[in-house]
């Protein structure tokens, strides 16, 4: 059997793409292309594949759409039904899965709608047609390949990519474990941009580390890191559920440098997340470390500290000082003590200010800002 392959390499390219059979015609069909499939699960690990196969569909159209009227054809060419209590309203993202609400694997989230059971996804290559009870193809997914289904591992439609004809491309598609932001496998929840390297906050990056350019304030990009962050982290624990909380953006200086020779360019900066649950000390936490001059990401688990420095991203918002301004703050009475070091955003404690603190290289003096007003505390 023949197969195109349209990968373009994973340092130019966001997926991992699919392939399929040049013989394989279903997908080129005419679609009504009111409804999307936009994420599929053929080999789930969490219960047998007759317990925990699913897939996920985008009503695009401007009205509500009844699935029941609707029937999944697999590779095979079987048909099963679809089972819906209520229309998909216009704009909305639902599953539907194998079997029924009795039937489907405890533990897991529970679909709404599911497609009658004795139809199965084969694992060595499968493809999924939805037609109505026309005859007309609504939609149709491109031939996944034996070797990119992953036992527990979906494969996602990219955000740009759903619509009916778009999402017949190969590289429309991605393996969730191949991303660095989004582990996949996200039922009934709009698909990520699936990220196999990070371009680093904007900066210019090759194997040897990211170039840091003077003026570079990394705190305009704690947002993009945050959502980086969020998805590698997703690979241990439930961050919608225990949180993602920024910890500390941190530059230091090899050797320190006087405030008048500062460039921050000079400076190696790490960006540091913490998640944890509502037992804050009792357990322990999960680190994320960007390393930006590095290029690199490190994930570590540590118990918690109550000397710990914790500010939720969404308070990043009321920072007004950058890095620069820090400096050029204490520019005006730095003779005392000498060289900059090291300086991190940070937070004590929930009611403490978000503030800049600035240390000597030998971390025994420090002068402290309030990074909304700049004021020193």
């Amino acid at each position: 059997m023949s197969r195109a392959l349209f990968a373009l390499p994973l340092a130019l390219a966001c997926t991992t793409y699919v392939e399929v059979p040049t013989e394989r015609a279903d997908a080129a069909r005419e679609q009504t292309g009111d409804l999307v499939i936009t994420e599929v699960m053929i080999d789930p690990d969490a219960c047998d594949d007759a317990q925990a196969e699913w897939f996920e569909v985008t009503n695009v159209s401007d009205d509500d759409i009844d699935l029941s009227r609707l029937t999944l054809i697999n590779g095979a060419g079987d048909r099963a039904r679809l089972t819906a209590e209520h229309p998909l309203r216009a704009g909305e993202t639902t599953f539907i899965g194998r079997g029924d609400w009795e039937s489907y694997c405890v533990g897991q989230r529970h679909p709404d709608v599911y497609f009658e059971g004795h139809l199965s996804l084969a694992n060595d290559g499968e493809q999924l047609t939805l037609v109505d009870s026309d005859e007309r193809v609504i939609d149709a997914t491109p031939w996944f390949a034996a070797e990119h289904i992953v036992a527990g591992q979906s494969l996602s439609l990219r955000p740009d990519g759903a619509e009916a004809e778009a999402n017949d491309a190969q590289q429309a598609w991605y393996l969730g474990d191949r991303c660095l932001n989004t582990a996949g496998n996200s039922p009934g929840v709009p698909n990520a941009e699936c990220l196999v390297e990070l371009d680093w906050l904007g900066l210019d990056c090759d194997a040897e580390g990211c170039d840091i350019p003077d003026g570079w304030d990394a705190t305009e990009h704690l947002r993009t890191a945050h959502a980086w962050a969020s998805g590698v982290a997703d690979e241990r624990v439930d961050v919608e559920r225990d949180g993602l909380f920024f910890h500390n953006l941190r530059w230091e200086v090899e050797g320190g440098v006087d405030p008048e020779d500062w460039r921050e360019g000079d400076a190696h900066w790490e960006i540091t997340f913490v998640t944890y649950g509502d037992d804050l000390w009792g357990h322990n936490n999960l680190f994320v470390t960007l390393d930006v001059n590095a290029g690199t990401v490190e994930m570590y688990e540590d118990f918690a500290s109550s000397s710990l420095a914790k500010v939720r991203i969404e308070e990043t918002d009321g920072i007004a000082v950058t890095a620069g301004s820090v400096v050029d703050a204490v520019d005006r009475s730095w003779s005392w003590w000498g060289d900059v070091g090291m300086g991190a955003l940070n937070r004590a404690s929930y009611e403490d200010t978000l503030r800049w603190r600035v240390v000597d290289p030998e971390g025994d003096d420090r002068v402290v800002y309030d990074a909304t007003t700049g004021e020193r505390l």
